[in-house]
């Protein structure tokens, strides 16, 4: 009985970071599409695309440490090198 509530209290937890990480990613991948999106929309414009661009490599710079736990880190570095 002992084993089977441990399994219980494991199962739990894998589910539990499993779905905290997918909103995460999905939370994160939403936000920097639009802020891409604001960016390509300035660009096509004619409007100050340097500032939209700032503020999404900010953000990316911000929220790349964490997401690396999370995904490929060559992935990572390819993303940040399309960002710069």
């Amino acid at each position: 009985m002992k084993r089977l509530i441990a399994a219980g209290i494991l199962l739990i937890l894998v589910l539990a970071s499993y779905f905290t990480a997918k909103t995460y990613i999905t939370s994160l991948c939403n936000e920097t599409n639009v802020l891409l999106k604001e960016c390509i929309t300035a660009y096509d414009n004619g409007e100050d695309a340097e500032k939209a661009a700032k503020k999404l490599n900010d953000f990316w710079n911000e929220h790349e440490q964490p997401l690396s736990v999370f995904a490929n880190h060559e992935r990572i570095d390819e993303i940040e090198l399309a960002i710069s």
